[in-house]
């Protein structure tokens, strides 16, 4: 999980750089902002994942 929270960081920051100078909606920041995405929902299902299957032991015990 460390290297998703570590890559969402570094895909913030070069989106952050990306974006100045240019809109929003510029195809470089819409092609780094859809890559800060996909890590950001991989985040997510791991730690839906970890809380699921901790709740599933604690309800187990």
């Amino acid at each position: 999980m460390e290297h998703i929270i570590n890559k969402i960081e570094e895909l913030r920051k070069e989106m952050i750089e990306t974006a100045r100078g240019k809109s929003l909606t510029h195809p470089d920041v819409c092609k780094v902002s859809r890559h800060l995405d996909f890590y950001i929902n991989e985040y997510i299902k791991m730690t839906n994942a970890a809380d699921h299957s901790s709740s599933f032991f604690k309800e187990c015990m």
